[in-house]
């Protein structure tokens, strides 16, 4: 069954009739078939089980039927058995049910399994087209991890998660770590990969003098990075390699944790120094030496003003704090009957209040709770394909006006100009790609009159795209973006997954005419694949 459009896949479908002549047989292998194009996946919806992927090898459902009813009732009768026997199968738990949350955590359950040769789970892999067949584990896991670019950085950052992306990591080379960051941009055309060093240059490219700003950033960065602990050991490993392998080597994985925590930083110009200071502060190596700065003159303490979001109070200097730790949310969840639990607590079924799923049918190494809050915003996110199409996030990158300060929170600010929301609201964190147990990002350096003016500049060209592309709503024009993006949604996310749950009654015709509903999927510049969901 899977999450992605709650669509059932039945490989080998076997009915043993009994009591019934050659008509009636034929007449309920016809309600059979159109049982398994439609009607069951409704009923298993009606379940609640449509909200993760479940594999089972195989189910037994005895079913009584009375072939003197109508063909409709048989036909919802049926589905409704059949969908009851799968949830009693799912509820046992045991090796022949395997379920993931997602499509990632599939890839990397598959990724740490192969890496250390269990292929237990084969059976199941193969319905996600997994194949544990090849001639060696390196070149499995790295064809998994390439074999769709949007789902590659998630799916590492899945794997750092669960604690087991250091083994895989070890089968890969520098060739594979090269194929990764260029799956993970996804064709964005960053200029990281248009030039790399060789050479000389690839000796000198960890001597790159980094500004106060970029240290502040990439303390920032690393305070929430997923990928940067089990990577150090290969970055220090690559720059004590003698030749021009090991610098590229390295420039390339701390490539990939800025595509992590700040996509934007490699758009901008001079994204080898942050790039540097990266390398040297996972692997503790001095900066270069350069001339003291002259004294600063005195300067009268800065008044925070009502533009700054709590998450502004990040001081101008070396000594500004990182990015405060996450901490978990403080607002109610939605539908809390379906919000994962960590392993001491097994979800409930919803619609079957006597079963509960055991977790153990959940793969220890894929199991990575998810996070779920709600909001009432949550057509924010509709502007992600407005704020695409106008090519913000380039622009962004590269504008003098936003010198020193997170791109990441350079969007979220912009998310708190377009519509009334707190800066910890989920619709709000998911903006700029994060999830709702994270804390607003930092801006990491002062939040001067120049940058205020270029995000209140980007809120009103968004909001002037948003008219030009709803032309006909019947809302008055200041009303427009509230129109759009006020909708109660539940946000789900993964590591690099961020999901949004619409109720089916919420779906607009002119929203859905104009594009603005339409799964963006990988959005590179927020690091994350969105999703839209209607249920």
């Amino acid at each position: 069954m899977s999450a992605d459009d709650g669509r059932s896949s039945i490989r080998r479908w076997r009915n043993r009739y009994r009591g019934v002549d050659r008509e009636q047989r034929a007449r309920l292998e016809g309600i059979r078939r159109r049982m398994n194009e439609q009607a069951l996946g409704l009923a298993i919806e009606e379940l609640g089980l449509n909200h993760e992927f479940v594999c089972l090898r195989e189910v037994r459902v005895p079913v009584l039927l009375h072939v003197q009813e109508p063909d409709a009732k048989l036909l919802a009768d049926w589905s409704r058995l059949i969908a009851y026997g799968i949830a009693a199968r799912i509820a046992e738990g045991d090796d022949g049910v395997v379920r993931y949350p997602s499509r990632v955590a599939a890839m990397a359950d598959f990724c740490a399994c192969v890496a250390r040769g269990d292929h237990r789970r084969a059976w199941a892999w193969r319905r996600f087209g997994l194949n544990v067949d090849g001639p060696s584990a390196a070149e499995r896991v790295l064809h998994c991890l390439l074999e769709v670019d949007s789902l590659t950085l998630p799916a590492l950052k899945h794997l750092a998660a669960a604690g087991t992306l250091a083994p895989v990591a070890a089968q890969l080379g520098p060739a594979d770590w090269q194929a990764l960051v260029a799956s993970a941009i996804s064709g964005s055309e960053v200029p990281v990969l248009e030039a790399p060093p060789q050479g000389a240059a690839a000796q000198a490219w960890i001597a790159a003098p980094a500004s106060a700003a970029f240290k502040r950033l990439v303390r920032a960065m690393l305070a929430r990075s997923l990928l940067a602990a089990p990577l150090t050991p290969l970055v220090a490993a690559a720059l004590g390699r003698e030749g021009e392998g090991g610098p590229a080597l390295a420039r390339t994985l701390v490539a990939l944790i800025a595509l992590e925590t700040e996509p934007l930083v490699l758009w901008n110009g001079d994204y080898e120094a942050c790039l540097a200071e990266l390398a040297r502060a996972l692997t503790n190596l001095p900066p270069p030496a350069a001339p003291a700065p002259p004294a600063p003159a005195a300067a009268a303490p800065r008044q925070r003003t009502a533009d700054d979001t709590p998450a502004t109070a990040a001081k101008a200097g070396d000594d500004a704090r990182a990015a405060p730790e996450p901490r978990a949310p403080k607002r109610p969840v939605l539908h809390e009957s379906r919000r994962q639990r960590p392993p001491d607590e097994p979800p409930r079924l919803a619609g079957l209040s006597d079963w509960v799923a055991p977790t153990a049918a959940v793969p220890p190494d894929a199991y990575v709770p998810r996070v779920d809050a709600c909001t009432e915003w949550g057509g924010l996110l509709f502007l992600l394909k407005l704020i695409d199409e106008i090519d913000l996030p380039r622009r962004a990158a590269e504008d003098a006006a936003l010198a020193g300060l997170s791109r990441r929170w350079v969007m979220h600010a912009l998310a708190l100009r377009l519509v009334p929301v707190a800066p910890d609201d989920p619709a709000a964190l998911a903006f700029c790609g994060l999830a709702p147990d994270r804390a607003p990002p930092d801006p990491c350096g002062e939040v001067d009159a120049a940058a205020r003016a270029w995000l209140d500049a980007a809120a009103a060209e968004v909001v002037q795209t948003l008219h030009a592309v709803l032309p006909t709503v019947r809302v008055r024009p200041e009303e427009l973006v509230t129109f759009v993006c006020r909708r109660r949604a539940r946000v789900v996310a993964d590591p690099g997954w961020i999901e949004l749950h619409f109720e089916l009654d919420r779906v607009e015709v002119e929203v859905r005419r104009a594009g603005l509903d339409l799964d963006p999927m990988y959005v590179p510049w927020i690091g994350a694949v969105v999703r839209f969901l209607y249920a």
